[in-house]
């Protein structure tokens, strides 16, 4: 199925999207953690929708914890968060800047999946 990722600012604001597939809803929100984690230091959310439908709207707040639970689910979809996360930062110029979604990219990139 397609979705739509859209990454929030700290201001609450859309600034960045990207298309993606995946194979439910459940596996749809777990990529879209997982990329959003990758880059909370300028992405402060995320929402993702089916067509017109939002499955999720989500504006963590950061905890080790959960940093470790999302680089879980990230190594659990490994190759389809490595390729969200690099389309967004090719893409998105606000996320260019984003120094973890640099290291995570790299770090996924240079992981060995399960």
């Amino acid at each position: 199925m397609e979705y739509k990722l859209y990454l929030v600012d700290r201001d609450d604001h859309f600034q960045a999207a990207a298309a993606f597939v995946a194979a439910d809803d459940m596996e749809a929100v777990e990529i879209a953690a997982s990329v959003q984690s990758t880059c909370s230091d300028v992405a402060r959310g995320y929402e993702v929708w089916r067509g017109t439908e939002r499955l999720a709207k989500v504006r963590p707040r950061s905890s080790a914890y959960q940093d470790m639970i999302l680089y879980e689910l990230a190594m659990k979809r490994h190759d389809k968060v490595l390729d969200l996360a690099d389309r967004l930062q090719r893409t998105c110029p606000h996320l260019r800047r984003s120094r973890s979604l640099l290291e995570a990219t790299a770090k996924l990139g240079a992981s060995q999946v399960p």
